[in-house]
């Protein structure tokens, strides 16, 4: 509605989007106030640094000044940067600045000095004595795709200077968000080459695990079949998405991990019904059979992955559906290449072993007497550990009541976890507690949000605002925001219509408007058009109206108010909660907008949409169930086992001081898909035990899935170990904390 053109005109109170800019808090070193000379000039002396801060991007010299944002056909300065020619009115107080904005009554113009001054002693005018904290702020032209790599690489240059320098008077701390939003992207880097080690590690694994003493009935191929399915999966979704234009986001990198967990899981299920059907019969009874025992499971594990992912497409985050986009393809491509590749593969391997040939040499292999019955022991060794062993201690009463006091146990602590639950991303945990990063997050919530950030209060529809009723409406509206404790006053409001109202009243308008009847809508739009936007001062108002093709009505118009004391993300949330109750209850369409609503936005609805997709995927693993096994005591038990496994890794996930946010929203995602594997394979091996006692039908399904799943949760193990392990080991080899002599790099004359 209100697109922003930083290439002609850049306004950090109308940003729609969160602003690229970089920032860097300042402190001064001997004290709390530096509203004092030394500082001043190491600040004018930073500022000179910053701009000229010159990288070499593809073979051309770009600093600053080739893409910072513009305004008044200049760079953007910052306020207090330009007040800097006058430091000695400053520090004499014969030239007075009023925080948080100061807005010139003749010109309209104003300072937004919120966006420099943290920290504030201010008097009963709100002129100010004394700052502790300064921001410098350096906003890029977003609106040039062009520019878009130079500013990347700037913002990165920007960030490893900042880091390295040191004043006499002054401390540095970096921006925080600029250090998060590239380490996030460097965490991802970091993870992309463990892809490569896991698939190598997986492979050799599944090789050894098809493998026994017997040459003919090892089945290392089939681990190397397994791996390659699921590469095809992989590589078929990726590219599919691709060739559909459906951008690729920074979580997708989970994906071959997840990919790979769920088609080993389904290759282990398939190969270990193969080894129980007997020898004796061809390959297409063998097949039959092993189909018969594995399909149906692996068909009920895919469609509920299927389904979690679909419920997931509704979520409200724009990057949780893209995940859920490419995730659902996945999954749908894991199944076609199980059933056929995989499948395939096995056929040949059973070929192969009817003719008995060595699995390694493809050469026929004699069996010497007695050789089967000891080949048939061992490869079987382990699957009857869990029939003969697991399922016997299982099998006692005493064992059961402490498997159910622990699972009563282990239940409680998750549910009283969730109690303690947090909701939103909270970056400064990634950092150690003392570092810079995790200060400047401190700084920022502490002395920048005592005048925080402005927000837009959207009109949406046509409205005729020459008419006396209306403007009515709109100053009670206004009042009624500005009631709210953590909104400012009427003074701190922007409005065009109020100036423009205040403008009809000033004497020089009395010969340029008197032309125009403002009680008529045509008039009123006309001096506001021919006159109004036309002044110097006002062309900021411009972007803030929407008029229609032929400029004959306001079909949108947009106002500002400022937001106050937003110390911490529960503030916040509470806000943006309570400012769109009032649009709510307005007699007009309102939308209430404001740049850094999107990371507020995340705290307010994450937890909703956790339990809603969380209710919905567990009923609707039920109804799949019992679709394909018309048994609704399983169903309930496949049900209620997904159910507390999601309670209990929310629940522990709370204990260990994770919030639920965005990033843990996707992994819940991906967690309603893994846990159905187990139970929906162990319910089904049940109930279609031949046996008629229950203890015999738990040996059975034990013999048929004890081992794959303890060798899927070795392979889930190998996958995600490492990948947990470089993200505990990040924050502690932070590059933006690193000293800058461990850097190689110089700086020569500004040029890197």
């Amino acid at each position: 509605m209100f697109s922003m053109n930083t290439s002609v005109f850049y306004d950090f109170m109308r940003m729609t989007d969160r602003p690229q800019a970089a920032m860097v808090y300042i402190k001064n070193k001997y004290g709390n106030n530096l509203i004092q000379k030394d500082n001043l000039l190491d600040i004018q002396i930073l500022d000179e640094i910053i701009k000229n801060i010159t990288i070499i991007v593809d073979g051309k010299v770009v600093n600053y000044r080739n893409i910072c944002g513009i305004m008044n056909e200049k760079c953007m300065k910052n306020p207090i940067i330009n007040i800097l020619p006058e430091m000695d009115k400053l520090l004499s107080r014969k030239k007075k600045l009023k925080f948080p904005l100061q807005i010139d009554p003749f010109t309209y113009t104003y300072e937004l000095w919120a966006i420099n001054f943290g920290g504030v002693k201010y008097d009963v005018n709100g002129y100010v004595q004394e700052v502790e904290y300064i921001r410098l702020v350096y906003p890029v032209d977003e609106s040039n795709f062009s520019k878009r790599h130079w500013i990347r690489e700037w913002r990165k240059a920007f960030l490893r200077n900042v880091n390295k320098l040191d004043f006499h008077s002054i401390e540095i701390y970096p921006c925080p968000f600029l250090v998060s939003e590239l380490d996030v992207k460097n965490l991802a880097d970091e993870i992309t080459p463990l892809m490569s080690v896991a698939v190598i590690v997986v492979t050799i694994f599944c090789a050894m695990s098809y493998t026994t003493n017997s040459w003919v009935k090892s089945k290392p191929w089939m681990g190397i079949a397994a791996v390659v399915s699921a590469g095809l999966a992989v590589v078929s979704s990726f590219g599919l998405m691709g060739a559909c234009g459906i951008e690729n986001v920074n979580s997708n990198i989970m994906l071959p991990f997840l990919i790979f967990a769920t088609e080993i899981d389904d290759a282990f299920v398939i190969v270990a019904n193969w080894r129980v059907t007997d020898v004796e019969d061809s390959v297409e009874e063998r097949m039959g059979k092993t189909y018969s025992k594995s399909a149906v499971s692996i068909t009920i594990t895919t469609l509920t992955n299927i389904l979690s992912f679909c419920i997931a497409m509704t979520a409200e985050f724009p990057g949780v559906r893209i995940f859920s986009y490419y995730a659902t393809t996945c999954v749908c491509f894991t199944y076609l290449y199980q059933i056929t590749f995989f499948g395939s593969c096995l056929a040949l391997s059973g070929y192969r072993e009817e003719r008995r040939l060595n699995a390694f040499t493809f050469r026929v292999t004699k069996e010497r007497s007695n050789e089967h019955n000891i080949e048939e022991k061992n490869e079987y060794a382990f699957m009857e550990f869990f029939r003969d062993y697991v399922a016997e201690i299982l099998s006692r009463p005493l064992v059961k009541l402490v498997v159910i006091l622990l699972y009563i146990i282990n239940l409680s602590i998750g549910i009283w976890g969730v109690t303690l639950l947090q909701e939103g991303i909270n970056f400064s945990t990634f950092y150690p507690k003392h570092s810079k990063v995790a200060k400047a997050y401190q700084i920022y919530y502490h002395y920048f949000t005592e005048f925080a950030y402005p927000v837009q209060i959207v009109i949406n529809t046509t409205l005729d605002y020459s008419q006396v009723d209306i403007q009515k409406s709109i100053e009670n509206l206004m009042m009624k925001f500005q009631s709210h404790p953590n909104v400012a006053g009427s003074e701190f409001e922007v409005s065009w219509l109020k100036y423009y109202k205040e403008f009809q009243n000033h004497p020089v308008s009395k010969f340029s408007m008197s032309i125009y009847d403002m009680t008529q809508k045509q008039d009123f739009i006309d001096g506001l058009l021919h006159v109004f936007l036309r002044l110097k001062a006002a062309k900021q108002f411009s972007t803030d109206i929407n008029f229609n093709n032929n400029y004959t009505d306001i079909i949108r118009s947009r106002f500002f108010v400022l937001t106050k004391n937003m110390f911490d993300k529960d503030i916040e949330s509470t806000v943006l909660t309570d400012l769109k109750k009032i649009a709510k209850e307005s007699d007009l369409p309102i939308i209430v907008h404001s740049c850094f609503f999107p990371l507020v936005e995340q705290i307010v609805i994450t937890k909703q949409i956790t339990l809603q997709l969380f209710w919905i995927t567990s009923l609707l693993v039920f109804i799949v169930f019992v679709s394909f096994v018309p048994n609704v005591i399983c169903a309930l038990i496949v049900a209620f086992s997904i159910v507390s496994i999601i309670v209990e890794t929310i629940g522990f996930m709370s204990i260990w001081g994770v919030n639920l946010d965005v990033f843990s929203m996707t992994i819940m995602i991906l967690c309603n898909g893994f846990c159905i594997n187990y139970p929906a394979h162990m319910c089904y091996a049940f109930l279609t035990s031949s046996h008629s006692v229950a203890k015999h039908k738990l040996k059975e399904s034990l013999y048929l899935v004890g081992f794959p799943i303890f060798q899927e949760t070795l392979v889930h193990a190998m996958l995600f170990i490492p990948v947990f392990l470089s993200i505990v080991a990040f924050p502690f080899k932070n590059k933006s904390e690193t000293n800058s002599d461990e850097r190689e790099y110089d700086i020569i004359g500004g040029v890197e």
